[in-house]
């Protein structure tokens, strides 16, 4: 598995072992999210986060998994309004890379929306956005391996379906970790698991496995702090 770690800088980990981590070089200003494409497992793609406070900024890169050097792709484009990107994930089923962006306030504002990204380009294409009885702000998201697509969601804490053909968000269950932000997630083939990384204050970076039925996490252990 790849983070990005302090400075920042890129590491890789593996999954049974997430208090190791192998450092892969300085990573521009860190990433919000990405995602393999596929079984090509000789790079991943991420958001590149350049600008903390702007996501108009945003770019696409492509990451050799055994150099660590990062290849720009170009811009994913500026989301709707106060909206930030907050993770992307790789549809096995019709191999289309996907993001999403969000904003929520404590007013009930702002909102969701689904985008397509272009593994050439770089260029995020708005699909719609994301209905939902609730105001929700979608942090984390990852495909299983039948091509459900699942989030985390940080405004309810809840675990989450998004139906990328109704464009809705749906509650499966809530979760009984409370993340407080920089929640990823992704789907394991080997194991048919989703592992999910979270953020707590006291606790610090933990990877956790996820019942998609009840929202229930397993520890498998802390996030590493240094290289």
């Amino acid at each position: 598995a790849y983070a990005t770690a302090t400075d920042p800088r890129l590491a890789r980990f593996q999954r049974n072992d997430p208090g190791t981590l192998t450092d892969m070089g300085l990573f521009g200003n860190g990433s919000v999210g990405g995602d393999f494409a596929g079984d090509d497992f000789s790079q991943v793609y991420a958001i590149a986060n350049n600008d903390p406070f702007n996501s108009a900024d945003d770019t696409l890169v492509a990451i050799n998994t055994t150099t660590g050097i990062t290849t720009t792709l170009g811009p994913l484009g500026d989301p709707p309004g106060f909206e930030s990107f907050g993770d992307m994930s790789y549809d096995p089923v019709t191999q289309q890379m996907y993001a999403i962006s969000s904003y929520v306030d404590f007013f009930g504002t702002g909102g969701n929306t689904l985008h397509t990204v272009d593994l050439a380009t770089g260029v995020a294409t708005v699909i719609g956005t994301l209905t939902s009885p609730v105001p929700r702000q979608i942090d984390g998201m990852a495909f299983d391996g039948s091509g459900t697509l699942y989030g985390e969601d940080l405004w309810t804490q809840e675990l989450v379906t998004i139906d990328v053909d109704a464009l809705s968000i749906n509650t499966v269950a809530a979760t009984d970790v409370w993340p407080e932000f920089n929640t990823g997630m992704d789907w394991d083939p080997a194991t048919n698991q989703m592992v999910i990384s979270i953020w707590r204050t006291a606790e610090g970076g933990e990877l956790r496995t996820i019942d998609l039925t009840t929202g229930q996490t397993t520890l498998i252990g802390g996030l590493g702090t240094t290289i």
